[in-house]
């Protein structure tokens, strides 16, 4: 879970490599998400692994399909604005990009590995799962989700689910479904 606070310091391209993936910081919330499920979907990130406070019962998997989904800050927000509205330019910038299909993942590949990850939960056939993820992705899925897939071919309906001036998840949080 990552604050995302504008500052004069260099935080706009730190954060903009972040987004981009090329670093993968410790996460801040070490051994702080606890789970009862036995059976844990993770991404590979660092601050998702580190995040957990794992049970030996246990059993975690590693999947890509969990990992956030990357964007170029600077191609929809400038330093300033960051400086400015800090996480909402974040939340706005994804939306602009994800709506005009300019994240660096094609919109249509990221729904193919939402619905990967779907079939492959069906599979598992376990009571409950959890997956841990990072916002923006866990976003997607909950907008693939509510949307019945719609919003494959109506990209706007993100605004539904991103709102720029509110946290997407809080730490710990999510969404539940049934498959």
């Amino acid at each position: 879970n990552y604050k995302l606070k504008p500052r004069d310091d260099g935080s706009f391209p730190y954060t903009r490599q972040l987004l981009l993936q090329r670093n993968d910081p410790a996460s801040l919330m070490k051994n702080k998400l606890k789970t009862k499920s036995s059976l844990v979907l993770i991404s590979p990130r660092r601050r998702s692994k580190e995040c957990l406070l794992l049970k030996r019962s246990q059993t975690i998997i590693e999947t890509e399909l969990l990992n956030e989904v990357a964007f170029d800050l600077q191609k929809g927000c400038s330093s300033l604005e960051w400086r400015k509205k800090g996480s909402a330019a974040v939340r706005s910038t994804f939306k602009k990009l994800f709506i005009a299909n300019q994240l660096v993942l094609p919109r249509e590949t990221l729904f193919v590995q939402i619905e990967t990850l779907l079939s492959f939960l069906s599979l598992l056939g376990a009571q409950e799962i959890t997956c841990v993820s990072h916002s923006f992705r866990m976003k997607l899925i909950e907008a693939y989700l509510g949307t019945n897939g719609r919003i494959r071919n109506n990209p706007k309906l993100i605004h539904t689910y991103v709102l720029d001036d509110e946290k997407t998840y809080g730490f710990g949080k999510g969404f539940s479904i049934k498959i």
